[in-house]
């Protein structure tokens, strides 16, 4: 084991430090043998880093199950070691156990905390595209006729600001490691607190868009092209066409007391130049150098929060017999007796 931290010194002990740290939200990694050749490499990066999750390469297994997932069991935590090896004796009196059946154990899992920022997935496709409803199509599945999926990629960003064509600066990677391509969807979501008052909000992209704040209503729309698209409610902005990079705005209005909601951008890339960004201003205004990329807190009282996109395994559904409350904090070693029947 190595300890990558530049913080850290050697303390004569066994441990290994290297003399760099790895960026916790991604970044190339390579394993390089003394003549320059790459053995092993995280390529283009690694993902986001989660406190106190492990990350690294899978291993492929073969299962060969040797019993039924619905064996009958029975199951006991012992408080001492008095028992010896007696629990193993078939005549052994098992009947105060716990009954139980399938696989035994328990899980601490809990959904990773909000962090700052969006979610950010980006499909990959290859065919001609030129609305935002087929993009959305695309994203949701299946892959509609016509089109073929290339990759898909998820991303945490603290802002929208994609393809170096825009007017905010620096821009953020893609998901899929580049930082401009052809030819992709992208579905940037997050849950956003806003508070009571006036605003205005801003989609600057290269092609087209649909944004979607439920529990607030546009007013003092700008630049929206709603070509064929069925029908586009009051919490919903659009641009459908493929196009340039320009801007579509628009205002709204939050009563007291504020609002708890989420927020959709849809954006597609065809072909040529790309770029997607999402910002916001106070007050009633159509997009001016005023404008800030949306943020967590970047305007008063404003929350952009998601869930990562790379959560803890969640290895609960396979438990058929909890033991948390008897083994957590009580003891680590558990005793399981299964009948065998002999063939």
């Amino acid at each position: 084991m190595v300890f990558a931290s530049e913080d850290k010194v050697p303390t004569g002990g066994e441990d290994l430090y290297a003399s760099f740290n790895l960026d916790k939200d991604g970044q190339y990694l390579a394993l390089v043998d003394p003549n320059g050749m790459v053995v092993s490499a995280y390529a283009p990066e690694y993902p986001q880093q989660l406190e106190d999750i492990s990350y690294g390469i899978a291993t492929v297994t073969d299962r060969t199950p040797l019993l039924p997932a619905e064996v009958p069991l029975k199951v006991g935590v012992p408080t001492d070691d008095s028992m010896g090896l007696s629990w193993t004796e078939v005549a052994f009196d098992d009947s105060a156990w716990t009954s139980g059946k399938g696989a035994v154990g328990f899980d601490l899992w809990s959904p990773p905390p909000q962090i700052p920022g969006f979610t950010i997935r980006m499909v990959e496709f290859a065919g001609d595209l030129g609305d935002i409803t087929t993009a959305q199509r695309i994203v949701d599945g299946p892959t509609p006729p016509g089109y073929t999926l290339l990759g898909d990629h998820t991303k945490d960003c603290d802002v929208v600001n994609h393809g170096p064509d825009g007017v905010f600066f620096p821009d953020q990677v893609l998901p899929n490691g580049q930082n401009s391509g052809d030819y992709y969807v992208l579905r940037c979501s997050a849950n956003v607190v806003i508070p009571a008052g006036t605003w205005s909000i801003d989609v600057g992209s290269d092609d087209g868009f649909m944004l979607k704040i439920p529990g607030v209503s546009f007013f003092n729309r700008y630049n929206e092209d709603m070509t064929n698209v069925p029908t586009v409610q009051n919490d919903t902005l659009v641009y459908n066409r493929a196009r340039g990079h320009n801007h579509t705005s628009a205002s709204f209005t939050v009563p007291a007391g504020g609002v708890s909601t989420t927020l959709t951008l849809d954006f597609y890339e065809n072909w040529g130049g790309d770029t997607v960004e999402l910002s916001v201003a106070a007050s009633e205004q159509t997009y001016n150098p005023g404008f800030v990329l949306l943020s967590d807190g970047v305007l008063p009282g404003w929350s952009v929060k998601t869930a990562s996109g790379t959560p803890p395994p969640d290895y609960r559904p396979l438990i058929g017999t909890s033991l948390q409350a008897s083994m957590h904090n009580h003891n680590a070693s558990a005793y399981l007796r299964i009948p065998l029947k002999r063939l």
